[in-house]
């Protein structure tokens, strides 16, 4: 049964809520600012009595927004740290963000972009409409968009020549890149996998291989991972051992519009997690096996990179 109730993330007094078990123990929220998601009766209950996340509901309500656009995502408990602690806090991030989310929009130029304050701030992370606002305002500042009208509540913009040139060079330096950011689970068992077989197999491609060891996580190396991410041609994602960090990472790729190519072990595939199922997975059973599997799905979805390392059997 569908029933109207404020958002569990946002708070937002539109919002329809539908049981998706007979348990009740999951819930599928429709949310005019979040967007469509699934999330756990234990991760509501976090978010409600953890003050990390209580704090820090418009970090994930953005999480949630950028990455509603296929299929709706599910927030749980054992997401919700990697969610908050590698989501853009920077106002130049936001900004970044927000024009980004404006030139997808535009599918002509001069086509006018309404922007819903009360709604709309969520696509770039933003702690209210305030900031979304002062963030507009910086974009009309740089000149990469203009103001076109207002009324109570929104106002609608397009954006300048320079907004699509700033765009474009942003996607021109990933177009050039022959780097490639791997998200792995850091356990000493995956070690054979990440030496023998992810990292040959992305140099006999002809990419340079990223591998950030999270183990020692913090503020600066989760800045760390989202810009080398940025910088990146194309992810790999393992998600052997279901680590929230990975999910992350890949959705993370995504949203910026990022080649990923999944993989997992082969007994490990049946804990994948659904909302991921529908992408086709390297499954594989030894390290070996992984390097020829993701060496000919590279060149197959990605192409050769120039990177100049002779490839070598093993």
């Amino acid at each position: 049964m569908i029933a109207s109730t404020p958002c569990n993330v946002c708070g937002n007094e539109e919002a329809d809520r539908e049981s998706i078990n007979p348990f009740n123990t999951s819930f599928q929220i429709k949310c005019p600012r979040c967007g469509e998601f699934e999330i756990t009766e234990e991760c509501i209950d976090w978010i409600g009595t953890k003050k990390t996340y209580n704090m820090n509901r418009h970090l994930i309500s953005g999480w949630i927004r950028n990455h509603s656009i296929t299929t709706p995502p599910l927030l749980m408990s054992t997401n919700l740290e990697e969610i908050v602690r590698q989501a853009p806090k920077s106002p130049i991030e936001k900004a970044n963000i927000l024009l980004a989310y404006l030139n997808k929009k535009t599918s002509y130029f001069g086509e006018e972009i309404r922007i819903e304050w009360k709604n709309d701030y969520s696509i770039c992370y933003s702690t209210n409409d305030t900031e979304l606002f002062r963030l507009m305002e910086h974009l009309e500042e740089e000149g990469h968009v203009k103001k076109i009208s207002g009324v109570m509540g929104s106002s609608s913009y397009h954006v300048t020549s320079l907004g699509f040139n700033k765009y474009e060079q942003s996607l021109k330096e990933t177009e050039t890149s022959m780097q490639c950011f791997v998200a792995m689970w850091f356990d000493v068992c995956m070690a054979p996998a990440r030496d023998n077989g992810l990292i040959p197999a992305i140099k006999d491609a002809g990419f340079y291989p990223l591998v950030i060891d999270q183990k020692e996580h913090n503020d600066k190396i989760c800045e760390q991972i989202l810009l080398e991410i940025k910088k990146s041609k194309f992810i790999v994602a393992d998600v052997t051992g279901s680590r929230g960090g990975v999910y992350f990472e890949a959705g993370y790729a995504m949203a910026l519009g990022k080649e990923v190519i999944w993989t997992c072990e082969e007994n490990d595939f049946k804990d994948v997690h659904f909302d991921t199922r529908q992408y086709n997975h390297i499954v594989w059973k030894t390290p070996e096996a992984l390097r020829e599997k993701l060496f000919n799905r590279i060149l197959g979805t990605i192409g050769r990179g120039n990177v100049k390392i002779e490839r070598k059997e093993s």
